[in-house]
């Protein structure tokens, strides 16, 4: 038996991707606010299923069938105005939208068959992102093939590095309830799954030194899979400095990814975001010093190595620039 799902209904989806607090609520927004272009959601099958297909626990057609049928389901929720997220707090609201009357009035439209001929009209684009969702994703560009285009969002480590802490990322995670990251059982207990490999080190460490080894074990493992797909069409690095003090520039970008245009709300959006703008570098450097006074030496020189594996992928964001002017 093969699980199979032929009849989609899904126009286009877009996923941004990055590191946990590396700036995908700025992209997101910016990418909401061209034609055609959906409210952005989270869907963590995407993240699960990705998940379960790396460590070969589902088949490659029940992974391909889930992900497909899920995915239909989601656009299929919003073109009939269903689950809409009304938390005004919530990255995913309603109210955080351009145009929230627009589910409003779908909320009391008709559903059915006549959704297929909705979508073959207006041709919505999804938008959804995910946390290092690029490691595990083989099984999305096999499932999505052309209708996916992949937005990765790059940003300096020591910002990122700085975020976690404040958060106390490391010292929630596999321990508190209301964190829902997939752990991995090791002895009598358990740990995320980035600590695959280094578990008693998770466990002996400090919460600054988690949090520099965890960014450092998702550094790597991303920057592997970006290099690995890098002549993928549907691809794309975008580097968060470049986002927020030339976002007229890296908007042009988008306008050749997405394939349309942006709505004049875009300006206001570039405002709330206060960009362009200029970056700190005296407060970077400050939160690299603070965070080195509370680390070892093996980790401050984990840092290092992170900024270089940043300025590797760094560099995919220019071969993307070329990749676009190609097949456009």
């Amino acid at each position: 038996m093969e699980f199979i799902r032929e009849n989609i209904l899904l126009n286009k989806l877009i996923i941004v991707d990055g590191i946990g607090k590396c700036g995908k609520s700025i992209m997101l927004d910016l990418i909401s606010s061209f034609r055609s272009v959906e409210k952005k959601d989270f869907n963590p099958f995407l993240e699960y299923i990705g998940l379960a297909y790396k460590y070969n626990k589902i088949s490659i057609d029940m992974a391909t069938a889930i992900l497909k049928t899920e995915m239909d389901s989601e656009l299929y929720n919003n073109m009939i105005g269903r689950y809409i997220n009304t938390r005004l707090s919530d990255d995913t609201s309603l109210y955080k939208y351009h145009s929230p009357a627009k589910y409003i009035e779908r909320s009391l439209a008709q559903d059915g068959p006549v959704v297929s001929k909705k979508v073959l009209a207006e041709n919505p684009i999804y938008l959804c992102w995910s946390h290092d969702l690029i490691n595990k994703s083989d099984i999305i560009f096999h499932a999505f093939e052309s209708r996916l285009e992949w937005i990765y969002l790059n940003r300096r480590p020591i910002d990122i590095i700085y975020e976690w802490n404040k958060k106390n990322y490391s010292q929630r995670m596999s321990k508190d309830p209301t964190e829902m990251q997939y752990s991995i059982k090791y002895q009598n207990t358990c740990v995320p799954e980035v600590a695959l490999g280094w578990e008693q080190e998770f466990l002996d460490i400090s919460p600054d030194e988690r949090t520099v080894k965890m960014i450092h074990t998702y550094f790597k493992w991303n920057r592997e899979a970006l290099f690995k797909k890098q002549d993928y069409s549907n691809l794309h690095v975008i580097n968060f400095e470049d986002l927020v003090t030339q976002p007229l520039r890296e908007i042009e970008k988008l306008k050749q990814i997405i394939g349309n245009k942006p709505l004049p709300c875009i300006d206001k959006i570039l405002l709330s975001a206060n960009c362009p703008r200029i970056i700190n570098e005296h407060e970077y450097e400050e939160r690299e010093t603070n965070i080195k006074k509370n680390i070892s030496k093996k980790y401050a020189d984990l840092i290092s190595e992170i900024k270089l594996m940043y300025e590797d992928i760094k560099q995919l964001a220019t071969f993307s620039i070329e990749k676009n002017a190609i097949n456009n």
